[in-house]
């Protein structure tokens, strides 16, 4: 798989939902992008605590089920609708 398949770009308007697989797996999209300037773009992954951050506890930016993100700069909302060991789904709305 290329890097490029790892990564889901979303459309500049709209609503999308997408199924994320923790990056720190090698198979499937792990990080949604939607492009929110010319140079700028607002990223979202699904993480879980393990290969290479096996020891470290994941961080707040990591989705949960059922948790909300609205981000006031570009206007972006990332609902976490469901997750487990096998990676979550998510809706991201703008616009």
């Amino acid at each position: 798989m290329t890097r490029d398949a790892r990564v889901a770009r979303l459309p500049a308007r709209g609503r999308r939902t997408v199924q994320l697989i923790p990056v720190e797996r090698r198979d499937g999209a792990g990080i949604a992008v939607r492009r929110t300037g010319g140079t700028t773009a607002y990223p979202d992954a699904s993480c879980r605590a393990e290969g290479n951050r096996e020891a470290a506890p994941v961080g707040m930016g990591c989705d949960r089920q059922g948790r909300t993100l609205i981000d006031p700069d570009t206007g972006t909302r990332v609902e976490v609708l469901a997750g487990g060991g096998g990676g979550d789904t998510v809706r991201i709305g703008w616009g």
